[in-house]
């Protein structure tokens, strides 16, 4: 499925896969993946914009989820040259339990459960020591640029 082999903890190479940028890249590492599931891993900095005090706020937890499911196309394309732009189009049955804390490391598990011409349904769990901290189902939406 792909070139690289996990964990891929270099930032270089994480970007390669998304299109974020600092100070937006909620990803520290991708642990696995596989045709269908990818499971990342982020380290709350104490300088994150998604700070709220000392905690990593909803939008944060959200945007981590969108990210990590971005990484399943990013790892399917391997960076071929042909330009795409992804869209988050829905964030549904979102349960936030709780918020890590600052310092506090968290697993996201995305498992895409459809895919037609581009768009992308995922279920998505958010774990921090093994205890369930936030789940949903994002969709998304590639657009091919050279289309």
């Amino acid at each position: 499925m792909s070139i690289f082999k996990f964990p891929i903890e270099d930032l270089e190479k994480i970007k390669l896969l998304i299109p974020h940028r600092e100070p937006m890249i909620l990803i520290s590492s991708i642990l696995s993946a596989s045709e269908n599931e990818v499971v990342s891993s982020l380290l709350i900095k104490e300088n994150s914009v998604f700070l709220d005090k000392d905690l990593f706020s909803e939008a944060g937890i959200i945007e981590n989820m969108a990210q990590t499911a971005a990484c399943l196309e990013g790892l399917k394309k391997n960076s071929v040259t042909s330009p795409t732009i992804g869209y988050l189009v829905s964030v549904n049955n979102l349960k936030i339990i709780s918020l890590p804390k600052t310092k506090y490391t968290i697993n996201t598990m995305a498992e895409r459960t459809f895919s037609f011409n581009g768009l992308s349904k995922f279920k998505i769990d958010v774990m921090h020591n093994g205890q369930l901290i936030a789940q949903s189902e994002l969709t998304t939406a590639i657009e091919d640029l050279n289309r």
